[in-house]
């Protein structure tokens, strides 16, 4: 018995950038490209859901400033 979650394959087009954007950062992190993308909806998801119920989100950068994150 496989231990694999079964998915739906999808295909898509994205602009050759985005494509070189995915190939590297998967590279870089050292997952698939799918793997990758699947953490890419998590956080979408995430933001959203903090957005949705009026919170916000901030990131502190290396030289200690804050930014706020904003989709809207």
């Amino acid at each position: 018995m496989s231990d694999q979650v079964e998915g739906i394959k999808v295909l898509v087009t994205l602009p050759p950038d985005t494509v070189d954007d995915i190939k590297n950062l998967s590279i870089r992190l050292g997952v698939s490209p799918s793997e990758l993308l699947q953490r890419a909806v998590s956080l979408e998801k995430f933001v959203d859901d903090v957005e949705d119920k009026n919170g916000k989100l901030l990131i502190e950068t290396a030289d200690k400033k804050f930014k706020l994150i904003t989709r809207r």
